[in-house]
């Protein structure tokens, strides 16, 4: 079966859900699907909730998030879709 792109996100400090459950997700993901589809795994080593991370730790959630979207749709630096 062939997944859509997964971008997959945690943190060590995340004491509601725990971070190898991230891990077991992406594992079966990669078992059960195809071999060419991508998984990205972030794992954010300073913040688990909101507001307790510094504003940088954000901006970089916020930039992985938006990287992978724009890559992901095939979106120029115009931020128009690639056409082929």
């Amino acid at each position: 079966m062939e997944y859509s792109s997964k971008l997959v996100m945690t943190a060590f400090e995340d004491d509601r859900v725990l971070p190898a459950y991230s891990y077991i997700f992406v594992a079966a993901l990669q078992h059960y699907g195809d071999s060419i589809t991508p998984y990205l795994f972030h794992v954010d080593s300073v913040a688990a909730y909101y507001g307790t991370g510094t504003f940088d730790d954000y901006a970089l959630i916020s930039a992985s998030k938006y990287a992978f979207i724009k890559k992901h749709l095939k979106m120029n630096d115009n931020n128009k879709p690639i056409r082929k």
